[in-house]
């Protein structure tokens, strides 16, 4: 014998899992639109801070060459 759901139940929890599933997209776009407005925001490669302010990159060399190597 098999279990038979009525049509009626079937579609609420559809519509129930659907409910959830937009609330979770909702909180998570809220908490992605939290985090850039706190603090800094969004922060630019560009912009420089006082923390890193005696920090540079050194310049590449022969070794640190990033292109693939053929041989």
């Amino acid at each position: 014998m098999l279990l038979q759901l009525p049509f009626e139940s079937l579609q609420g929890a559809v519509n129930l899992a659907g409910t959830v599933i937009l609330l979770v997209m909702l909180v998570a776009l809220g908490g992605f639109i939290y985090r850039g407005l706190q603090d800094d925001g969004i922060s630019w490669p560009d912009e420089t801070d006082s923390e890193t302010e005696g920090v540079q990159r050194r310049p590449p060399s022969e070794e640190d060459d990033d292109e693939w190597k053929y041989y």
